[in-house]
Order: structure tokens, then C-alpha cells, then sequence
């Protein structure tokens, strides 16, 4: 019989004797990244529920987290919450899409791009297109206003 592509592999590259017999303090050679962060690493965080995770955590550990957005001088944390300020680097809301992503890098990078975006007015508020659910208590659902 043939020896299997993985009975070289070592030890560590197994689940059972790489993870589950190892304490966690053994870890470190699960996996090691091929690149070190300089001292000074910047962080921006982008995405959905999972990004706003890492921005909690980078923000936890004191890490160079960038907030370009930040919420009016003297709000209380959870008014600033509810307005989704400090969720993401900016506030954008969810981004799923890299294209997503790449519209609001264009837009930061040329302002005159902003007039392109839709806004409209109901019941005297007026609403972005890219963000319309951003602020609290705005009815939302499906791309209408409920």
C-alpha cells in the first residue's frame, strides 16, 4: 500500500496533535503569517457584523485603530452606538461587496463624486441613498420606507 500525500506533513498540521493535544499557549505553530506589522500599523475596519468585532477588539488592545468619523463632542457612548458611530473606520453601514467598498474609496478620495449620490426628503428627514438605515428608528425594509 501507498503511503497518503499527508504522512510527511508534521505533527502540527494535524488537527489532533496540532490543536486538540495542545494547550493554548502551544499554538504558535498553527499558523504564522508571513508578514510583520511595523510598530506604527494603521488599522481601518469595512465590512458587516463581523468587522465590527475587529474594530472592538483593535480599539480593546490599544491598537492604531482609524475612526475618520467620530461621533458630535460630548455624546453619551450608547446615543453614539445607536448612531452607528465607532462601528466602522467610517460610517458606512454594512459593506458586502468589494465594488461596495471600492465606491466609498472613490468617493473619500474625490468629494465631487458625492453629488452623484441620491438623497430624498419624507415626513421633513431627509435620507442618503448609500446609508438610508444609518440613523435609528428609520423605518427600512427591502429598499422602501415602511
Amino acid at each position: 500500500m501507498t503511503q497518503n500525500p499527508y504522512a510527511q506533513l508534521p505533527a502540527h498540521k494535524f488537527w489532533r496533535t496540532g490543536v486538540s493535544q495542545v494547550g493554548v499557549s502551544e499554538y504558535e505553530s498553527f499558523w504564522r503569517s508571513k508578514w510583520d506589522l511595523p510598530e506604527n500599523a494603521r488599522f481601518s475596519t469595512y465590512g458587516s457584523c463581523f468587522a465590527q468585532h475587529i474594530s472592538r477588539e483593535l480599539r480593546e488592545r490599544k491598537m492604531d485603530w482609524v475612526n475618520t468619523e467620530r461621533a458630535p463632542a460630548r455624546t453619551p457612548p450608547p446615543v453614539a452606538q445607536a448612531y452607528n458611530y465607532g462601528v466602522f473606520s467610517s460610517r458606512t453601514g454594512n459593506i458586502y461587496t468589494t465594488r461596495q467598498l471600492l465606491m466609498w474609496l472613490v468617493l473619500a478620495n474625490d468629494p465631487s463624486q458625492c453629488a452623484l449620490i441620491e438623497t430624498w426628503e419624507q415626513d421633513g428627514r431627509f435620507y442618503d441613498s448609500l446609508r438610508p438605515a444609518i440613523e435609528p428608528d428609520v423605518p427600512w425594509h427591502c429598499g422602501r420606507f415602511v
